[in-house]
């Protein structure tokens, strides 16, 4: 979620994928994560190797998350959201609506 946060923030034309081999079907030159803890870093920097030698050409930005923001994840999120907790002072109003519309299809 920290990478959607910040391409929804930033760019424009900014996506969020999970799909193995996305960054190179879509032409992409760079991924930009957000870390919040020294764990992420350890676990990013293991997938950061990986994906250097899947697509050597595509790099990894990593942003650091403000304080107000590190204890945030993306499965605390939608935690929140599924029991009807309140997110939109979480996430960006567009990144809280998609969420809810998710969840409200899952229930059908």
């Amino acid at each position: 979620m920290p990478g959607l946060l910040l391409a929804q923030a930033l760019f424009d034309n900014g996506r969020h994928e999970r799909r193995h081999g996305t960054a190179e079907r879509v032409g992409a030159r760079a991924i930009v994560k957000g870390l919040r803890a020294i764990s992420d870093f350890e676990y990013e920097m293991e997938m950061n190797q990986l994906n250097r030698r899947q697509a050597p050409d595509i790099d990894t930005l990593y942003l650091m998350a403000s304080p107000q923001y590190s204890f945030l994840s993306s499965s605390g999120v939608k935690e929140l959201a599924t029991f009807g907790g309140r997110i939109e002072d979480l996430v960006p109003s567009g990144v809280a609506e998609r969420l809810k519309e998710e969840l409200a299809r899952e229930r059908t």
